[in-house]
């Protein structure tokens, strides 16, 4: 047997080893999947949230929709998918009334997740400061 077989069996195995690990975490941890959705949809609103600033920064007015930050998120409409409950969009954006200096941002909810094209009580929401808690 030469090196270069040798190599290929062993990366093989330790490839199937993987996929074989990766299949056992997935049953023994039905939660982990769920919770990595969770902060996956939870990191998109916290990005929608600093565009929203960048955007009021920039021009001085808050956007009439979502579809306006996309420069700001590098074209990234990925970030409007919502991985927890699959809806697109998955968020529902509030526009903020008043000028940022008016408005107390620790207060102001911004972005809703949808389920079902619907706000969820149960999920979280984002707050013009960037704070997204857990529900």
């Amino acid at each position: 047997m030469t090196k270069r077989s040798a190599k290929r069996k062993v990366s093989a195995i330790v490839v199937m080893a993987i996929v074989w690990m990766s299949g056992c975490v997935d049953v023994h941890t039905p939660g982990a999947r769920e919770a990595a959705l969770r902060v996956s949809s939870r990191n998109n609103m916290k990005q929608m949230v600093f565009a929203l600033l960048a955007h009021y920064e920039e021009k001085e007015q808050w956007p009439d929709g979502l579809d306006e930050l996309l420069p700001l998120l590098e074209n990234n409409q990925a970030v409007f998918h919502n991985p927890l409950t699959g809806d697109k969009p998955g968020y529902e954006y509030v526009k903020p009334s008043g000028s940022l200096e008016e408005i107390k941002t620790a207060e102001t909810i911004v972005l809703y997740q949808l389920r079902n094209g619907q706000r969820d009580r149960k999920l979280a929401v984002a707050y013009l400061d960037g704070q997204v808690p857990e529900p």
